[in-house]
């Protein structure tokens, strides 16, 4: 699906931070979108990913490595709109988002949270429920 759109959203993590989220920039070097797979198994949802770099987080004039990265998982219906999207912010490399409705199908898409920006978004991947 290329419908490319940019999503503003505020995240609370360390406070109050605003991040753009645009599926159309390319990203290098260490904040790029992790490659993942997901599962259904019934109504939850298993995100794989891998990521070698550790996240680092502004603390005053200090960047301090908090040795375990962060990630921005966004789903939804795949009948919906992007103001149907869900927004988990998960930490390290697997996550399980439950309660998810049944028989249904999914898209959904990961970035990576560096120093309070986000990369730009992983292609989509689609699962449906059970």
């Amino acid at each position: 699906m290329k419908n490319l759109y940019t999503i503003i959203i505020t995240l609370l993590l360390c406070g109050m931070v605003q991040a753009q989220i645009d599926n159309d920039s390319i990203t290098s070097g260490p904040c790029e979108a992790p490659q993942f797979v997901v599962y259904a198994n019934g109504t939850n949802a298993y995100y794989y990913w891998s990521d070698t770099g550790s996240d680092t987080t502004a603390n005053s004039d200090t960047a301090v490595s908090t040795g375990i990265d962060t990630f921005l998982i966004i789903y939804r219906p795949q009948s919906g709109s992007a103001q149907d999207n869900m927004y988990e912010i998960v930490n390290g490399d697997e996550a399980v988002i439950t309660g998810l409705l049944p028989l249904t199908n999914y898209i959904t898409w990961m970035a990576k949270i560096c120093d309070g920006d986000t990369s730009a978004i992983d292609p989509a991947a689609y699962f449906t429920t059970g």
